[in-house]
């Protein structure tokens, strides 16, 4: 069983509307992206999308997309802890991610699992996630990763299996398991827009 990834919980939420935007093989409306960010009751800690969706938010603002004075404070770069400039907007960070890859068009909903592009124009997701903070005492609202599995002590991420000499080399072995998935704490931990095209955003 593979791990339930970002687009499985988004499409699979009983909440759908504001959580699980369908950009119809658009440009990203900036209206959906706070659409989706009100629809997370208990916050965002930050998008993820592809570079090029991000890119094209920053074209938008820096190079002439936007034409409103009032909007051009809700984008900045800002930077990271250890130094590298971060994207914010509306005050939320958009974190781009070379896993975000260009999406086969009108995949992802129902039984179909979201698709590589195979053919036609590329299109790109947005997630809105809020991370988790687990505890013993009380539910998160949030998304966690979950682990477990046999012959694991409390809070043992990886089992150790051990090679005395490993075939065909000249040395000794070690394998680390793991048994991991994401956990979602609640139907507003990840939302959605999918079905983006690579263009600038409209208002």
């Amino acid at each position: 069983l593979h791990a339930r990834g970002l687009h499985h919980w988004a499409q699979d939420n009983p909440n759908t509307g504001d959580l699980n935007i369908d950009a119809g093989e658009t440009a990203l409306s900036l209206y959906d992206l706070r659409r989706l960010k009100d629809a997370m009751r208990y916050g965002v800690t930050f998008f993820l999308t592809s570079f090029n969706i991000r890119r094209q938010i920053s074209a938008f603002y820096q190079e002439g997309g936007s034409q409103a004075a009032s909007q051009h404070g809700s984008f900045v770069w800002s930077p990271s802890q250890v130094g590298m400039p971060v994207a914010v907007w509306d005050g939320t960070p958009i974190i781009a991610s070379d896993y975000m890859v260009a999406e086969q068009v009108n995949t992802g909903n129902g039984a179909d699992a979201r698709a590589k592009r195979t053919s036609g124009t590329n299109m790109h997701s947005i997630f809105a996630v809020k991370i988790g903070a687990p505890s013993l005492m009380q539910v998160d609202p949030g998304l966690i990763l979950g682990f477990g599995g046999q012959d694991r002590a409390n809070g043992e991420f990886f089992k150790a299996e051990r090679f005395d000499k490993l075939e065909d080399y000249d040395a000794a072995g070690l394998r680390l398991v793991s048994y991991v998935n994401l956990l979602a704490g609640s139907t507003m931990a990840v939302g959605r827009i999918f079905d983006i095209t690579d263009t600038l955003p409209s208002e």
